[in-house]
């Protein structure tokens, strides 16, 4: 991504950003599964939409299952805006609406802390942050509602370290660059942090490790002089890295288990692939018709966590970055490549299960 490419990028993202209406939550009410009454208007919502409004008042999916199961569906929305106007008793909260003019839905809804966060105000913040940085546009992922973007910065001055290095052979092992930086923005925040680069994969990508070190609500001048000096103040030491080596070297000698692997496969369902994609990644399918076949019943979390699978904690996380950079079903700037890295991530700094496996292999 050139410096030309950045300033179209901003230009494009001011021209075609997305509408959107600031409101009380007390004002939001639902009238049907994906119809919203705002201040007396009704409005369609996309399920994205309704989806993040349910997680604002703390409506449970399967909670509304079975009280509509018992009670009918206009009661589940009855109960939907009473734990609504619960929320906005408790706090008051402001949302923004926003919209998709083309489909004609509210297409997403983001809490506003202090106020919204424009697109311009976004990019000037980013070139400040470049400019105090010594950094340049690396790359950048669009958010499907055009209120949301997440732009990556890479060092002039890259800083290499490596994950193992075998002074005896005088082999390097896994290479990452340190000292870059990401921005994510959307209409009620702006995030800073830093990122690890793989510079040479195993498998042959370039994959990265995010870690959130700053985000302001605001763009007056205290938030953003904050934000420019966390970055100042970020510069020194890194203990991001050293977390991740020492989950990193954990999962080169660490197998995964059947448990781990059916996390990962709920995962990659969630970013709506099918079973035969997610065999591609994960062998979880076929392991678990392995064990069966064997005579190991894993009909339980517990049990899955005893059952060993074929690969590495390293290998099977290899392959969930691999895809997330290289497959060829999404776009180039499609979000769920960072969606995937980042579970990817999460999955490899989370605690290992016990290793009392059920092995067959």
């Amino acid at each position: 991504m050139t410096t030309e490419d950045f300033y179209r990028l901003k230009k494009e993202q001011i021209t075609n950003q997305h509408p959107f209406r600031i409101v009380d939550l007390a004002q939001i009410k639902k009238l049907d599964k994906d119809v919203l009454s705002v201040g007396g208007i009704e409005i369609k919502a996309s399920k994205t939409a309704t989806q993040v409004l349910d997680e604002m008042i703390g409506f449970k999916k399967k909670q509304g299952r079975s009280i509509e199961k018992a009670y009918g569906t206009s009661n589940m929305h009855f109960f939907w805006n009473y734990l609504a106007t619960a929320e906005s008793l408790t706090k008051e909260t402001k949302v923004a609406l926003v919209a998709d003019p083309k489909k004609k839905v509210v297409c997403d809804a983001i809490v506003l802390q202090q106020e919204a966060i424009m697109a311009e105000q976004f990019f000037d913040i980013a070139e400040l942050v470049m400019d105090a940085g010594n950094l340049s546009p690396a790359s950048y992922e669009k958010s499907n509602d055009g209120a949301g973007l997440i732009l990556k910065m890479q060092s002039n001055n890259p800083i290499y370290q490596n994950l193992t290095h075998n002074l005896l052979k005088d082999e390097v092992g896994e290479e990452f660059i340190t000292n870059n930086y990401y921005m994510k923005w959307s209409l009620g925040n702006v995030e800073l942090g830093r990122y690890l680069e793989r510079v040479v994969c195993s498998n042959g990508q370039i994959v990265t490790e995010e870690d959130s070190i700053s985000r302001i609500y605001s763009t007056n001048n205290v938030a953003v002089n904050a934000l420019l000096g966390t970055l100042a103040f970020s510069k020194g030491a890194d203990p991001v890295f050293e977390r991740f080596k020492a989950k990193a070297l954990t999962a080169m000698e660490c197998r995964a288990s059947m448990a781990e692997l059916s996390i990962v496969k709920e995962k990659l369902q969630q970013l709506r692939l099918e079973k035969d994609q997610i065999s591609i990644i994960n062998p979880y399918y076929e392991e678990m018709k392995m064990y069966s076949d064997r005579g190991y019943n894993l009909d339980t979390v517990e049990k899955k966590r005893l059952a060993m699978s074929s690969l590495k904690v390293w290998e099977l996380y290899n392959n969930l970055t691999e895809f997330a950079t290289h497959t060829p079903l999404w776009q180039e700037t499609d979000h769920r490549r960072s969606i995937l890295q980042m579970e990817a991530t999460r999955f490899l700094q989370r605690r290992r299960d016990i290793r009392r496996y059920a092995d067959i292999f």
